[in-house]
């Protein structure tokens, strides 16, 4: 899994660029992402206009 070898090399920064060019691909509304790992968990939160999706995986 590419998002947890990125995990693990504490590089968020591309996390975000990888879903970002997902959402691109897919002509996805995106406002923002946010990433951020607390306690061994990688947390990224999707903006999106007006509404918002939070997911939690754990590394």
């Amino acid at each position: 899994m590419y998002i947890l070898k990125v995990c693990k090399l504490g590089r968020l920064s591309q996390i975000k660029s990888y879903f970002y060019t997902i959402a691109s691909e897919l002509q996805i509304n995106i406002t923002g992402i946010k990433t951020e790992i607390k306690l061994k968990t990688l947390h990224i939160t999707f903006y999106f206009p007006g509404d918002l999706l939070e997911t939690v995986i754990n590394t």
